[in-house]
Order: C-alpha cells, then structure tokens, then sequence
C-alpha cells in the first residue's frame, strides 16, 4: 500500500507567505517537503530555501527538490534553545 502525502493548508500556507521571485525562505518544519515543492517553484532560481527538520532524512523531500543538501546534525550538535 502506497501513501501519498498530502501538504495540510498548502494553499492558505501560500497565500499568507505570497512567496516572490528571489527571496529567501526558511521552513522549521521541512517534513515531506510539500509546502516546499510549491514556496522553491515560486522562489525562482534566484531565490533560496532553507529547510529544517528533526529528521536526518525527511520523507519524499528527495522526491521533490533537485540540487539538495542534508546536513545531518545529532544531539552532540548543543539545543537552539
């Protein structure tokens, strides 16, 4: 059995950020990266996304985004906080 993920308020996440041409976003909550998908199309070449997530690899961001980077950063890393 297959699952697709499906982004929850995708369009009213757009609507409220109206993602440009070369500007730059981060997103804290990467997850399956399908706010991603749409905010990167919107952003251009020009324009940069920064993903993070507690997950080293998040699911089907892979799928999504060419050129990407993972960082992978365990609790030796020191709390943001």
């Amino acid at each position: 059995m297959s699952m697709t993920h499906i982004p929850v308020l995708l369009h009213e996440v757009v609507r409220t950020l109206q993602p440009k041409e070369g500007e730059t976003f981060v997103d804290g909550t990467l997850g399956s990266g399908g706010h991603a998908e749409v905010i990167l199309n919107a952003l251009g070449e020009r324009g940069m996304f920064i993903g993070i997530d507690a997950d080293a690899q998040p699911a089907g961001i892979t799928d999504c985004v060419e050129g990407y980077i993972i960082i992978e950063c365990d609790n030796s890393c020191g709390s943001l906080l």
